[in-house]
């Protein structure tokens, strides 16, 4: 599952080729007020309905974006902004409806938030400590962890 930052829309709709882009615009499961990649950590778990389910990984944002709205490099401007999303995993079924509250019920490591996250998968943030101690963080997800591992030894 996808979550967006709510707040996120307003700068998206400035942009002259997205101006009618709004919740839902980039593919969420969930619109989120109140929370973005500065407060979300990797492994937080929130209770949204019945479901309860867990930060996994920053979104990567891929093609489909460039095609859903027509404008090319749309999925590269979303990555370079930080302004990604992230993905969940669900820890518990349950049913979700439209405009519940998604409430944080565990913070998981602050160091790891989503932005931080994301400045080491887009190579702003090339500390080889930090990419090796996040490549070891078993919240995140293990595709992501392979990632880091992999450029950690093309670095050596």
């Amino acid at each position: 599952m996808l979550a967006y930052a709510a707040s996120h829309y307003e700068m998206w709709r400035r942009q002259p080729d997205l101006p009618g882009i709004g919740p839902g615009g980039f593919g969420e499961n969930f619109t989120i007020s109140h929370q973005d990649e500065d407060r979300v950590c990797i492994g937080d778990i929130y209770q949204v309905g019945e479901a309860r389910i867990q930060v996994s990984q920053p979104r990567i944002p891929c093609w489909k974006l460039d095609r859903r709205w027509g404008v090319k490099g749309l999925a590269k401007r979303v990555g370079d902004s930080g302004t990604s999303g992230w993905y969940l995993r669900v820890l518990k079924e349950g049913r979700v409806a439209a405009g519940q509250t998604m409430e944080r019920v565990e913070c998981s490591d602050s160091r790891w938030t989503v932005r931080q996250v994301n400045e080491i998968l887009h190579k702003r943030d090339s500390d080889p400590g930090r990419i090796r101690e996040l490549a070891t963080f078993l919240t995140l997800a293990e595709s992501v962890r392979r990632i880091l591992s992999d450029r950690l030894e093309r670095m050596n």
